[in-house]
Protein backbone atom coordinates (compact mmCIF):
# COMPACT_ATOMS: atom_id res chain seq x y z
CA UNK A 1 0.00 0.00 0.00
CA UNK A 2 1.65 3.59 -1.18
CA UNK A 3 0.09 5.95 1.16
CA UNK A 4 1.27 8.67 -1.48
CA UNK A 5 3.62 10.42 1.58
CA UNK A 6 4.91 9.60 4.92
CA UNK A 7 2.07 9.20 7.06
CA UNK A 8 2.23 8.66 11.08
CA UNK A 9 0.51 5.35 11.66
CA UNK A 10 -1.10 3.96 15.09
CA UNK A 11 -3.17 1.51 13.89
CA UNK A 12 -3.78 -1.42 11.08
CA UNK A 13 -6.69 -3.52 11.60
CA UNK A 14 -8.63 -5.81 9.69
CA UNK A 15 -11.17 -8.84 10.19
CA UNK A 16 -11.36 -12.69 9.01
CA UNK A 17 -14.37 -14.47 8.17
CA UNK A 18 -14.52 -17.66 10.07
CA UNK A 19 -17.03 -20.31 8.72
CA UNK A 20 -15.51 -23.85 8.90
CA UNK A 21 -18.45 -25.42 7.89
CA UNK A 22 -17.95 -23.45 4.03
CA UNK A 23 -14.03 -24.08 4.39
CA UNK A 24 -13.57 -21.02 5.27
CA UNK A 25 -10.12 -20.88 7.81
CA UNK A 26 -8.41 -17.66 8.92
CA UNK A 27 -5.33 -17.54 8.33
CA UNK A 28 -2.70 -18.53 11.43
CA UNK A 29 -0.57 -15.07 11.11
CA UNK A 30 -0.36 -12.27 8.74
CA UNK A 31 3.13 -10.32 8.88
CA UNK A 32 3.49 -6.13 8.26
CA UNK A 33 6.08 -4.64 7.06
CA UNK A 34 6.25 -0.86 6.80
CA UNK A 35 9.61 1.72 6.50
CA UNK A 36 10.51 1.10 9.55
CA UNK A 37 9.05 -1.54 11.37
CA UNK A 38 8.27 -5.84 10.98
CA UNK A 39 4.80 -6.88 12.87
CA UNK A 40 4.64 -10.86 12.87
CA UNK A 41 0.65 -11.25 14.32
CA UNK A 42 0.02 -14.63 15.22
CA UNK A 43 -4.07 -14.93 14.69
CA UNK A 44 -5.66 -16.27 17.21
CA UNK A 45 -8.67 -18.59 16.15
CA UNK A 46 -11.09 -18.99 19.38
CA UNK A 47 -13.85 -20.14 16.84
CA UNK A 48 -15.60 -16.74 16.39
CA UNK A 49 -16.97 -16.05 13.21
CA UNK A 50 -15.60 -12.74 13.07
CA UNK A 51 -11.93 -12.36 13.74
CA UNK A 52 -10.42 -9.08 14.99
CA UNK A 53 -6.82 -8.46 13.76
CA UNK A 54 -5.45 -5.27 15.38
CA UNK A 55 -1.14 -4.27 15.07
CA UNK A 56 -0.82 -1.11 17.54
CA UNK A 57 2.00 1.21 15.60
CA UNK A 58 4.18 4.02 16.56
CA UNK A 59 5.54 5.04 12.87
CA UNK A 60 5.85 7.18 10.22
CA UNK A 61 6.09 5.60 6.63
CA UNK A 62 4.90 5.72 3.42
CA UNK A 63 4.93 2.26 2.15
CA UNK A 64 3.01 -0.72 4.03
CA UNK A 65 3.48 -4.38 2.76
CA UNK A 66 0.52 -6.82 4.26
CA UNK A 67 1.61 -10.85 3.72
CA UNK A 68 -1.37 -12.85 4.89
CA UNK A 69 -0.87 -16.68 3.99
CA UNK A 70 -3.80 -18.30 3.14
CA UNK A 71 -4.60 -21.35 5.79
CA UNK A 72 -3.89 -23.89 3.32
CA UNK A 73 -5.02 -27.84 2.69
CA UNK A 74 -7.17 -28.10 5.35
CA UNK A 75 -6.92 -30.78 8.17
CA UNK A 76 -8.05 -34.23 9.08
CA UNK A 77 -11.06 -34.28 10.82
CA UNK A 78 -11.71 -30.90 9.83
CA UNK A 79 -14.52 -29.43 7.58
CA UNK A 80 -13.83 -29.33 4.29
CA UNK A 81 -10.30 -31.86 5.03
CA UNK A 82 -7.73 -32.21 2.53
CA UNK A 83 -9.00 -29.67 0.32
CA UNK A 84 -7.56 -26.16 0.21
CA UNK A 85 -9.55 -23.47 2.53
CA UNK A 86 -10.51 -20.08 1.55
CA UNK A 87 -9.47 -16.85 3.28
CA UNK A 88 -12.23 -14.20 3.28
CA UNK A 89 -10.76 -10.49 4.70
CA UNK A 90 -12.39 -7.39 5.49
CA UNK A 91 -11.40 -4.14 4.81
CA UNK A 92 -8.04 -2.80 5.92
CA UNK A 93 -8.16 0.13 8.34
CA UNK A 94 -5.07 2.43 8.45
CA UNK A 95 -5.15 4.91 11.42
Amino acid sequence: IDLGETTELKRISTRFFNSKGQWIYPPEKMLIKTDTENIDLNIDDQGDRIIDVVANLQSATRYIELTIPNYGIIKEGRQGQGNPAWTFIDEIKIE
